[in-house]
């Protein structure tokens, strides 16, 4: 079991995550919130405002979150915006930032096996 610690800025986005084929099992904003306009690509796909992470073979975003007001699974506990992750969430191929909100920094870590 290795466990992969990150620190995601928006100059990340566009970046691949070097664990394919893991799962997320903690994710932390440590800088924000930041109230920013959404915007969308041609498909639809946000690619500012939220927090999104998205695995290359997944079908749906793996985390698309609003630093402002939550969204999907998300729960956020304590002052750091502590997003509770029980066990890991599974993502498949090369996992990719692809939106964050200017002026957030975020902390994740990834897990190659479930915990």
């Amino acid at each position: 079991m290795a466990l992969t610690d990150f620190t995601i800025t928006a100059a990340d986005v566009g970046r691949v995550l070097g664990v394919p084929d893991g799962y997320l099992v903690n994710l932390a904003m440590i800088q924000g919130p930041v109230n920013e306009t959404p915007s969308f690509d041609g498909k639809q796909k946000l690619t500012s405002s939220y927090f999104v992470l998205r695995g290359s073979r997944d079908w749906c975003d793996l985390v698309c979150v609003s630093p402002v007001y939550g969204g999907g699974y998300a729960e956020w506990r304590g002052s750091t915006g502590n997003m509770v992750v029980s066990g890991g969430i599974r993502y498949s191929g090369d996992l990719a930032v692809v939106a964050v909100p200017r002026g957030t920094q975020w902390s994740l870590t990834l897990s190659d096996i479930l915990m």
